[in-house]
């Protein structure tokens, strides 16, 4: 059954008793995953299925998975099965048919997100970790080549002394109303923006104030 960012599929109810792995113990299962999502739809279980790493998915899948597992893993036939490139959530049949599983599942037909603070948690939490990753490196090197601040040592090592918050921080002042925006798993900086609409007295008040 495919839903918006979601697939749930059904497998064989006495393979689930071998397949369950304890919550939170990773474990490389791979061909054991790769037969159970081979079985057909006439079988007894549901597993929900969405990998835990990024790559080739977005972050609404990631959302949407770990509130579903939020929500509903106090159900005691609902499990968390990990192996090392992804996870998933498998339920008896009778878990998959209790009403608050419905609901949740069927409120993915219209509307893509489970839970719009969440899914805006991880967007902000992506944002900060390619901000540190590879965004305020490619911040200075703009502001470098727009001021030429290799000509002003004083300068230009008041930003390189600067940490990754301090100049996110300045970023956020230069580009205030689109710090960022997400596409599937890839987060976008506008740092050609934030750099352009710095002026020289911006950057005169930030060295001033971090010296």
């Amino acid at each position: 059954m495919e839903f918006n960012n979601v697939t749930v599929l059904i497998v064989d109810k006495e393979d689930l008793k071998n397949t369950v792995i304890p919550i939170r113990q990773v474990r490389a299962v791979t061909e054991l995953y790769k037969s159970l999502l081979e079985r057909d739809s006439e079988h007894e279980t549901v597993i929900y299925e969405v990998d835990s790493c990024f790559d080739g998915k977005d972050l609404i899948r990631k959302s949407n998975f770990d509130v579903f597992w939020n929500h509903h893993s106090h159900l005691p036939e609902v499990k968390l099965l990990r192996y090392y490139d992804g996870e998933a959530i498998i339920l008896t049949r009778e878990a998959y048919n209790e009403p608050q599983i419905q609901e949740t599942l069927a409120s993915l037909e219209n509307y893509p997100v489970l839970d719009d603070s969440d899914y805006s948690l991880k967007e902000y939490e992506a944002f900060l970790e390619s901000w540190d990753d590879w965004g305020y490196r490619d911040f200075l090197r703009g502001l470098y080549s727009k001021f030429k601040l290799a000509s002003y040592p004083s300068c230009s090592q008041v930003l390189d002394d600067s940490d990754s918050d301090t100049l996110r921080e300045f970023y956020k002042y230069l580009q205030p109303n689109c710090l960022y925006e997400v596409e599937g798993s890839e987060v976008i900086l506008y740092i050609a923006e934030a750099v352009r609409n710095c002026t020289k007295q911006n950057l005169v008040k930030f060295i001033k104030e971090n010296r």
